[in-house]
């Protein structure tokens, strides 16, 4: 039998709407690759695929297949899209297959404009693994983080070689400082290149370039430096994602490109990227279009910003009628990447979908709606867009603004097989519902990432597993660390045993490390408590003592993986070391 690649132990401290049930094509698309090579027939590969799941609603994000019944997954790669007939038939016995059962399936989602990893201390988390496993959690498969400075570049390589980086990360290195003054950061960037791959999963996206700060009171540039500057890093090749929130800023960077443009015509097609885009008039729309920029937006950000005075004061001085015009994007055939921002704005949403998630993000584009049920102005309505055109802004034009579409954002033969499997359409018309659509199953790379509680059957080769952190908050698990634990301590060795009991957001616990082959067992042994920092991440700390005497306290973070079925320790030496439940 074939291995199949659907889960892994991991280290861790829409296009136009049809109706379900519409008819894909009459054929499959099946990816054109030697391992997916057509049969005489034209339509069925020679291989079997490694996995199939079917009678489900298949929202491809590809405008020559809309919509599905069925996929094929080979590897790390989709291997034919169609229905449930044509793509059922390329099975054999070794192929596992998943009846979605009428659950709805999208590209991996990705987040074009966020802080996850380099940021998280601002919302009180040290390890990268919380905050990881969270974004997977709510169907994020891809992080755009665009503020990747070399230290922060490094703890993303060391991620992914620790296999702790079970996302793709797109890194935009700043060039300068976010500060009053907006000083350069040195040319540490010319030891890189536009599109590199340092590791497996992580890659140097492009560079991030500042205009304004402080509400874009402060501009950081004069025009005939700014020319300069972007085009001497456009002659380097680097995708430029540059942050602007005021239409003065705005104007700035247009008149740059069209500095560029008079000398490179090229510039059109190199994709840059506005960031935090918020003011535009209706010149500088068509001006956008025409230079082929694509405004990274925030659909949650217009909400978001309902009652803030320093918001208000910038409206204030813009242009009437510019602040927020996504609908305006969309109706001059703008392409725009969708994002959250995160943790600008964060609150821990009691009910719906959490926030900064691919769903809420997609709720708010259509309602307009704030933090906490906050509702939006009356004059902010007239520009909200649909479902279905921020669903695109979080897979097939997020990925057309990283440079990636030939390999993510649609359910597309031959692209990588990152796909999110949702409780409902976000596509139904029923807006009222979209806040409530539940995540079951993430996968990346053909892998199996999360996968809900009760839902183990869309999951194939998951373990059983226990009890699943919840979509809603961050809040701990009740019993989620409950169990015995084991595993091999690889520094010396040893088999390290640990017995834990959880109670609210307390734990407690035993510590047994057998020492082999050269120390008669016990090695270290004593007991230990700690908290919860999240529903998969805790801290401990076990005073110990040792067969000849010795004593000693081990302090440990704690992160559950693989459904609750793996728990990684955390440490300054020796770690990571995995622990599997018994």
């Amino acid at each position: 039998m074939k291995p199949v690649r659907f889960s892994r132990s991991v280290f861790l401290v829409l296009v136009i709407f049809i109706s379900a049930c519409a008819f894909p094509p009459s054929s499959p698309t099946i990816a054109n690759t030697p391992a997916a090579s057509a049969s005489e027939s034209g339509n069925i590969p020679a291989l079997s695929p490694d996995a199939v799941f079917h009678n489900g609603i298949i929202l491809t994000m590809d405008e020559n297949q809309p919509q599905a019944q069925a996929i094929a997954i080979d590897g790390g790669s989709i291997l034919a899209v169609g229905s449930d007939s044509e793509i059922l038939a390329l099975r054999d016995s070794s192929t596992l297959v998943v009846d979605l059962q009428g659950m709805t399936v999208t590209p991996g989602l990705v987040d074009s404009h966020q802080h996850r990893i380099g940021d998280r201390s601002k919302r009180n988390q040290n390890e990268a693994d919380s905050v990881i496993q969270l974004a997977i959690e709510q169907g994020w498969t891809t992080l755009d983080e665009l503020f990747v400075n070399q230290e922060r570049l490094n703890e993303l390589r060391a991620l992914d070689q620790e296999g702790r980086l079970r996302l793709r990360v797109n890194a935009y290195l700043p060039v300068m400082d976010n500060s009053p003054e907006g000083r350069f950061m040195g040319p540490y960037y010319e030891d890189y290149s536009q599109g590199q791959m340092v590791s497996p999963r992580v890659r140097v996206a492009g560079l991030k370039v500042f205009t304004d700060f402080d509400n874009a009171t402060i501009l950081f540039w004069e025009q005939d430096d700014l020319n300069a500057f972007l085009l001497k890093l456009h002659q380097e090749g680097w995708q430029l994602a540059i942050k602007t929130v005021s239409s003065r800023s705005l104007e700035m960077v247009l008149k740059a490109f069209e500095y560029i443009e008079s000398s490179d015509p090229s510039v059109i097609a190199s994709r840059g990227r506005l960031e935090h885009v918020l003011f535009l008039t209706a010149d500088q729309i068509a001006r956008v279009r025409h230079l082929g920029l694509i405004p990274s937006i925030q659909t949650n950000m217009p909400g978001e910003m309902v009652g803030d005075s320093s918001m208000a004061a910038l409206i204030a001085r813009e242009p009437p009628g510019s602040a927020f015009p996504w609908r305006s994007l969309v109706d001059s055939e703008i392409v725009f990447a969708n994002g959250s921002a995160w943790p600008s704005y964060y609150v821990d949403e009691p009910t719906g979908a959490p926030f900064a998630s691919p769903i809420r993000l997609i709720y708010q584009a259509v309602t307009r709606a704030g933090n906490l049920g906050a509702q939006p102005e009356a004059w902010m309505l007239d520009q909200t867009i649909t479902a279905e055109e921020a669903l695109r802004g979080l897979t097939i034009d997020a990925a057309y603004a990283n440079f990636q579409d030939d390999v993510l954002g649609s359910l597309t033969a031959g692209k990588l097989a990152d796909m999110v499997v949702l409780s409902d359409n976000p596509l139904s018309g029923i807006t009222s519902d979209i806040n409530n659509i539940k995540v079951l199953m993430t996968m990346i790379d053909g892998e199996v990432e999360y996968c809900a509680a009760g839902f183990e059957t869309l999951c194939p080769g998951i373990r059983t597993p226990g009890p699943i952190p919840s979509q809603v908050s961050e809040g701990p698990q009740a019993t989620a660390f409950t169990g015995g634990w084991e595993g091999i301590d690889p520094l010396d060795g040893s088999t390290l045993t640990l017995s834990l009991v959880q109670t609210e957001n307390g734990l407690t616990g035993t510590y047994n490390d057998t020492y082999s082959p050269n120390v008669e067992p016990p090695g270290y042994e004593g007991n230990g408590s700690g908290t919860t920092l999240s529903s998969t991440t805790a801290q401990m700390t076990f005073s110990l003592t040792r067969w000849d005497g010795k004593s000693a306290q081990a302090q440990y973070s704690l992160t559950l993986s693989n459904q609750n079925q793996t728990l990684t320790l955390g440490c300054e030496v020796g770690c990571p070391i995995v622990l599997q439940r018994q």
